[in-house]
């Protein structure tokens, strides 16, 4: 199975809105939904079981509509609704949203920090980077990056031996990813946070490092770097690079990204302490909508283009209050019954080896 090219969909511009930027939005949602399409294509080949079955069918057929409101006195334009399969480690799209909310959640918990402590002066956000040995055996290299970092916390309270510069740290969130080491092939997690500190008392990187070996006692590399607020941005910059995609999917096979899901499905791969602990991420993947006058836009995945193209509804261009009764789209507004389903999403064989390469088989699907 080849790689995908390029650095693939990212959390920058997936906030709500306006509506000159929504041809980038869609633009970003193509690029996941047609990696999503890559990784169905090979887990058809290699589905075991009912429960495995049910997960390639949600991923084929995740993000095939979207729907967005314009909310016209505000000029936001929000995702309103969309099939989401839900499963972060195999789908792109679902990835993005998903570190899109929690990016959402945690911002507004650190704004809410540095209002709090504002007469004490703010503290200052680090971004760290902790790493463990490369090694053929992801859910072992994973487990020993996971119970080194709960080691690590627990110096926080004087759990270990002497005095750890992590206790200058007054609250974090951190984020578990995979990859493939660039220069061994073997498994590399890693996790990067976002920890606040005051300015006058940081952590230490060369005692941090020592602390590191000891835990691990097979790593050392450890990256301290303070987090500059950009004007007009914030931190959002390096929150980011905490919240993006747990799984590398631009630089990952599709039978690494499958194996990864298998193996760390269930696993946490958010962990926070401190002043951040508790933020609760929603588990709905759609934009917080507003209140007021809007406008729906409905947009179904186009297999063979490998693109979202704008279609009717049946409230197309008409001005709908924001109404819970409103936006329960029929299937036929959705174009979604079984017949249309099955003729819209029926990949030919030259189709599915156009999309992964090495794939000898269609991928055949039924409307649920």
């Amino acid at each position: 199975m080849r790689r995908t090219k390029g650095e693939g969909p990212s959390l920058a511009g997936d906030s709500p809105s306006g509506v000159n930027e929504l041809p980038g939005r869609l633009d970003r949602y193509s690029k996941a939904k047609s990696q999503a399409v890559h990784t169905a294509s090979y887990f058809q080949t290699v589905k075991d079981g009912k429960h495995e079955d049910d997960v390639h069918r949600r991923l084929y057929v995740c993000g095939c509509y979207l729907v967005f409101k314009h909310y016209l006195e505000q000029g936001s334009v929000r995702l309103a609704s969309a099939n989401f399969c839900k499963v972060h480690l195999l789908c792109p799209f679902c990835a993005i949203r998903r570190g899109a909310k929690a990016l959402q959640a945690y911002s507004q918990r650190y704004a809410a920090i540095q209002s709090a402590v504002g007469s004490e002066g703010h503290l200052t956000p680090f971004m760290v980077t902790l790493t463990v040995k490369d090694g053929p055996d992801l859910l072992e290299r994973f487990n020993k990056l996971h119970r080194s970092f709960q080691d690590l916390n627990k110096q926080r309270h004087g759990k270990g031996s002497g005095h750890s510069t992590w206790t200058n740290a007054k609250g974090g969130v951190a984020s578990f990813e995979v990859k493939r080491g660039e220069g061994s092939g073997l498994w590399h997690p890693h996790l990067h946070a976002i920890v606040l500190c005051h300015p006058d008392k940081p952590m230490d990187a060369y005692r941090l490092s020592a602390e590191w070996l000891k835990i691990t006692g097979d790593s050392f590399i450890v990256d301290i770097r303070p987090i500059k607020e950009k004007e007009g941005e914030g931190v959002i910059g390096g929150f980011m690079e905490v919240f993006k995609y747990a799984v590398k999917f631009s630089s990952m096979n599709s039978i690494d990204v499958v194996d990864c899901w298998r193996l760390l499905q269930g696993q946490r791969m958010l962990s926070s302490f401190g002043l951040f602990y508790g933020v609760q991420v929603p588990e709905g993947l759609a934009d917080e909508q507003l209140s007021g006058e809007y406008m729906e836009m409905l947009y179904r995945y186009h297999y063979s283009e490998q693109s979202y193209q704008r279609y009717p509804s049946r409230s197309e261009g008409v001005i709908l209050k924001n109404d819970p009764r409103d936006l329960r789209l029929s299937r036929k507004d959705l174009r979604l019954s079984r017949k249309d389903l099955r003729k819209d999403l029926r990949l030919s064989r030259k189709s599915v080896e156009k999309c992964s390469p090495g794939v000898a088989h269609g991928v055949a699907l039924t409307a649920t």
